[in-house]
């Protein structure tokens, strides 16, 4: 119960970090994605200490929607992919 909770919360935070900077300009979009990524690293780590494979999922899901959530849709696609990369080492490594 406690696992999903957690899953929930950060949830919550995903979309309020981006509501943030989407709907209401408050952060910006760097800054926002920056955010982002610290939350998926510290929600993997959340899920390896608690063998929590549903987080996991849950914080990798988050992980690769930021960059969509972010987008503005003229970055680097060489960025994008380089980031794809880090993620997917991540999972490797969980």
């Amino acid at each position: 119960f406690g696992v999903v909770l957690q899953g929930a919360g950060v949830g919550v935070l995903y979309l309020t970090i981006f509501a943030a900077a989407r709907l209401y300009d408050l952060l910006p979009l760097p800054a926002a994605f920056a955010i982002l990524v610290v939350l998926v690293a510290a929600s993997s780590v959340l899920a390896v200490l608690q063998h929590a494979q549903a987080l996991a999922m849950f914080a990798m899901s988050g992980g690769f929607l930021a960059p969509v959530l972010m987008s503005t849709g003229s970055g680097s696609h060489v960025a994008l992919f380089s980031y794809y990369l880090l993620l997917n080492a991540g999972i490797l490594a969980m």
